[in-house]
């Protein structure tokens, strides 16, 4: 057919009178472009393009646009028509097609041509799903003569071997096997659901929401594999950093997808919604569904409740939920007894309490575990955990600083009723499920949340409690301080907070939020909108508390500045005093490891008793004492203690004289 086409509309360039003689090696002869159009036929041509017709009607092309592809793909079959097309364009240079050279084959007249170039330059599918692109040149080249490109998957297609564009590999695969087992009935309630709507044209778009990314994909791919398709699975974080124009990559989604006969499945969809462009690119996203989508899937982890989604499409979400705590502990002990029994029987509750895993999930840990078990390894609590761990990813560490300290109960001085009060915190968190879920006390609490509150001055052992607190129920504890993400633009608060706890979530750690007075002050009137967001912000906070499953610490340095309507809200309150000279002579005694050497002159009743510091400046001084004697090559004397001491009272910005340390220096 582009034989035939090219025949009827090949015109003479040279004439009788300024033909140049035919040994010149750039001229090409009407004899030469003759003989080329009578190699082969037409029917070779079409065998040698099994898409164009396939292509055409994926993509609902006419005629002159179907032509038109097969004129931009033509050079890539055979180098013949590079020679033809400069011919019929009067120029070397011009072997490539050209929006004239189209319109030269394509069009008779001039409101036909006018029409087309209009059509095919903007309204085209060829334009719309980019199988085409005008190159354009910085010379001022006019659009008209303008290079025309071909897509490299396009082309692919139209040769009978399509692949997916290596441009796209970065964050694109096709998947065309079911990956797993499924919840059977999910799947036929929602091949039901369409089945029906197909038959009044309707359109879907199905959201998938859970953790575990291993059943979201598994019925994914068995709903395409229900209709004959595959899946075209798009990280969505990395096409989003990849992509500068997301309208466009939405279009190139959407093709490929035609072109893989694919469903689109978007995965970490979660990542959409923290785009910086996350507002201009929710528009953008409704339009490329509305405009280009049979069916498509949304996977993510948090709830999705789009309001203005397109009404061309019904939004069908379904939930993915982990075991619960019972199910989970099962799960737990019939997997790990092929390990070890005892062992399985022991960390069980722990694990079902700590992380939310599903049972595939749990498969990969167990399989993981008998790998180092082969290899010679022992497996006991502390790797089980790591492993544990690692299939979290939590994410926390670029929101939150991780704390690690092998501190223990032993390590801290309190008065008893704080340590009691610690005590209690530990027993309340293992004993979670039992209370509320077993013995029914879920009814009289609307939230099982874990939040505790510390109060009291800088350095009174709030922060080395909280350490306490994860060591002792196996925690990772993670410190975010709240005066830095307290911002002062509405709304960025609550978004900062809420990246916080959904990195955390069921990752089994433990939050502490130290500087909890820059957000969690004394509520006054509301005189303004800055006043009545401050109160949002605060309620938020809370609201989160209540939601999360773990443990939540608060580390506020004035109780008194605390609203009483927060504080019922918290399960403990534990005030750190400050240490009277009793307490002080008992941290003195810790701060020094047992391999530090001391001199036997060092006396802990005298420093409680003249110094009235926090633990905190103590464990300093003693750090600075301990430089100072390992620089004169010494054990830690008195005098070493007696300049930490100076340091660290000026740090403070407190006084002293000279003779303050007299004693000490003897």
């Amino acid at each position: 057919m582009l034989n035939k086409i090219i025949k009827e509309k090949l015109p003479d360039h040279h004439s009788k009178k300024t033909e140049i003689a035919p040994i010149n090696p750039f001229y090409i002869t009407r004899e030469e472009i003759d003989a080329l159009l009578e190699e082969g036929n037409d029917e070779e041509s079409n065998e040698s393009l099994p898409g164009l017709d396939l292509i055409a009607t994926l993509f609902q092309l006419d005629v002159k646009e179907k032509y038109a592809l097969l004129i931009m793909v033509a050079p890539e079959i055979d180098v013949k028509y590079e020679r033809i097309y400069a011919y019929l364009q009067n120029d070397l240079n011009k072997k490539y097609p050209t929006l004239s050279l189209l319109v030269s084959l394509l069009c008779e007249g001039k409101d036909e041509k006018r029409a087309f170039i209009t059509h095919l330059s903007s309204y085209s599918p060829l334009r719309i799903f980019h199988l085409i692109n005008f190159i354009e040149s910085n010379d001022g080249t006019s659009l008209l003569q303008q290079p025309i490109g071909i897509e490299v998957s396009v082309r692919n297609f139209l040769l009978g071997h399509y692949f997916l564009d290596s441009h796209l590999e970065p964050y694109c695969r096709l998947s065309s096997e079911k990956t797993g087992q499924v919840d059977t009935q999910k799947v036929e309630d929602l091949k039901k659901i369409i089945e029906e709507g197909e038959k009044k044209e309707q359109r879907f778009a199905v959201h998938l929401c859970g953790r575990s990314d291993l059943k979201k994909l598994a019925f994914a791919s068995e709903i395409a594999s229900a209709f004959e398709y595959g899946l075209l699975i798009v990280d969505t974080q990395l096409a989003l950093s990849f992509f500068d124009s997301f309208s466009d990559l939405i279009v190139i989604l959407y093709r490929e997808a035609i072109l893989s006969g694919s469903l689109l499945y978007f995965d970490k969809f979660d990542t959409f919604f923290e785009h910086e462009q996350s507002i201009l690119n929710t528009p953008l996203l409704f339009s490329g569904v509305e405009r280009f989508s049979w069916l498509t899937f949304f996977a993510s982890k948090k709830e999705w409740k789009p309001l203005d989604f397109p009404k061309s499409h019904l939004f069908l979400p379904f939930h993915f939920s982990t075991p619960h705590y019972p199910d989970s502990i099962i799960l737990w002990e019939n997997f790990l007894t092929e390990i070890d029994p005892k062992l399985a029987t022991e960390v069980s509750p722990a694990l079902a309490q700590r992380f939310t895993f599903d049972e595939d999930e749990m498969e990969e840990i167990i399989h993981l575990l008998k790998m180092y078990q082969l290899s010679g390894k022992t497996i006991d609590r502390k790797n089980i955990y790591e492993i544990c761990k690692q299939r979290v990813s939590t994410g926390l560490e670029n929101l939150a600083q991780h704390i690690d300290s092998s501190n223990g109960m032993d390590d801290i001085v309190l008065p008893q009723n704080q340590k009691d009060q610690l005590k209690a915190t530990i027993s309340h968190y293992k004993n979670q499920f039992n209370v509320f879920e077993e013995w029914g006390f879920k009814k009289y609490y609307q939230s099982q949340g874990m939040g505790i509150l510390f109060t009291g001055s800088p350095g009174t052992g709030k922060t080395m409690a909280a350490s306490i607190l994860a060591n002792t129920l196996d925690l990772d504890l993670y410190r975010i301080e709240l005066s830095q993400i307290v911002s002062k633009y509405i709304g960025e608060t609550e978004k900062n907070l809420s990246k916080i706890f959904e990195a955390a979530a069921g990752s089994g750690v433990a939050l502490f939020f130290d500087e909890a007075d820059a957000i969690f002050g004394k509520r006054t009137e509301v005189k303004d909108a800055h006043d009545r967001y401050a109160n949002i912000e605060v309620s938020y906070l809370l609201q989160k508390i209540e939601e999360y499953d773990g443990l939540v610490i608060l580390a506020s340095n004035f109780r008194k500045n605390i609203d009483e309507a927060f504080v019922r809200r918290m399960r403990f309150i534990i005030e750190f005093p400050f240490p009277d000279a009793s307490m002080r002579e008992l941290i003195w005694g810790k701060v020094f490891p047992p391999k530090a050497p001391l001199d036997d002159n060092v006396k802990y009743t005298y420093l409680a008793k003249n110094f009235a510091l926090s633990g905190a400046n103590i464990r300093n001084s003693a750090l600075f004492a301990a430089f100072f004697a390992s620089e004169k090559q010494s054990a830690i004397q008195m005098k070493h203690i007696a300049e930490g001491l100076k340091i660290e009272l000026t740090k403070m910005g407190k006084s002293y004289k000279d003779s303050d340390f007299s004693a000490l220096l003897r």
